[in-house]
């Protein structure tokens, strides 16, 4: 009687699994983003906890002030994130904040006053040579046609 060999089963079943951790994102370290709600955010900037934010789409990353991540590797890490209802708001909620922690009338804050750094990246908009190409691509085609 021939002895089955287990290695190779085995084997694959290490590889499986290294695949399956690395497809679902498995963070070995343990270290998370801890999710927020906004209104936690905003009591976080009236307490002065707040170091830094970036704001892309609708999403706001962020680092608190005593985080233990660099300001070199944010926004790749963060401490935490939460979603914006609209940039606008945003802007008027730090406003409003900033109004009440500094003493000043809000309609004279400007983001810089803020007590933290914040930066708005815009949404990328579509790329204007697609369709260029598109409309180009066609009419060729209709004066080919003729």
């Amino acid at each position: 009687m021939k002895r089955r060999n287990l290695t190779t089963p085995i084997v694959y079943l290490i590889m499986l699994g290294i695949i399956v951790l690395l497809v679902s994102g498995f963070d070995l370290s343990g270290d998370k983003v801890k999710k927020i709600s906004y209104s936690e955010f905003i009591d976080d900037v009236r307490g002065g906890r707040i170091q830094a934010a970036e704001v892309t789409d609708l999403k706001l990353i962020g680092l608190y002030s005593d985080s233990k991540i660099s300001m070199d590797v944010f926004p790749r890490e963060a401490d935490f994130y939460t979603y914006i209802p609209s940039v606008d708001i945003l802007k008027d909620d730090m406003d409003k904040v900033t109004a009440e922690l500094t003493g000043r009338e809000a309609k004279d804050i400007t983001q810089a006053d803020y007590p933290f750094s914040l930066v708005l990246n815009p949404t990328p908009g579509p790329s204007w040579k697609p369709c260029c190409r598109t409309y180009c691509s066609l009419a060729a085609w209709r004066c080919s046609m003729f």
